[in-house]
């Protein structure tokens, strides 16, 4: 659940909301989630996930971008935890 801070209106809408049906909702819920921009590094289809996987793939293979073992990606998250970073 998002933490983001609302306004009245929106609280107003939500309230109203929650008192419609829980088909009425999801409807609501749908066309709204379709009205958002898709976040950084989702696909607009299979394939197009597919065709960057592939990409990754033979950069990789090619020697120019870096792999990180478990270890070392979490004690990256580790580290990026205690020090408070957002990243």
């Amino acid at each position: 659940m998002s933490t983001a801070t609302t306004t009245p209106e929106a609280d107003a809408i939500i309230d109203s909301a929650m008192k419609l049906s829980a088909a009425e909702r999801e409807a609501i819920a749908r066309r709204l989630l379709a009205s958002i921009e898709l976040p950084p590094n989702t696909y607009e289809s299979p394939a197009a996930l597919r065709a960057e996987l592939q990409r990754r793939w033979d950069a990789i293979q090619r020697g120019e971008m870096k792999t990180y073992t478990i270890q070392e990606t979490m004690a990256h998250l580790r580290k990026s935890l205690a020090d408070g970073d957002e990243k």
